[in-house]
């Protein structure tokens, strides 16, 4: 079982991965951290509260699906996937509280 609790900023910035799925302990994902992976399509995170920064997702021009199943609350940047593909979709616990802030 994995210890890492936060994504840092800019820590995949460019990276050619296609696909990332997160333990349940990660709860933060910083600033930038997915920014401009364009080859990215599908992110997972397994965890109950969620946090996602500014332009964490930005650029990621073919990201179709960010499901975060077991997330009750959810805080996240109004810019977290500023320029995702136009096919995206978000998938969620069913009751999750979503908060759009700017963080």
């Amino acid at each position: 079982d994995s210890l890492l609790e936060k994504i840092g900023s800019s820590s995949f910035i460019e990276t050619s991965l296609r696909r990332v799925g997160w333990p349940k302990r990660v709860k933060s994902i910083d600033k930038n951290a997915f920014r401009e992976c364009v080859h990215l399509l599908t992110v997972e995170l397994l965890g109950n509260e969620i946090k996602l920064d500014y332009m964490s997702f930005c650029n990621s021009i073919s990201l179709i699906v960010f499901s975060c199943p077991n997330a009750a609350k959810i805080e996240m940047n109004k810019e977290a996937f500023h320029n995702v593909s136009n096919e995206f979709s978000f998938f969620t616990f069913p009751h999750s509280k979503i908060y759009k802030r700017n963080l």
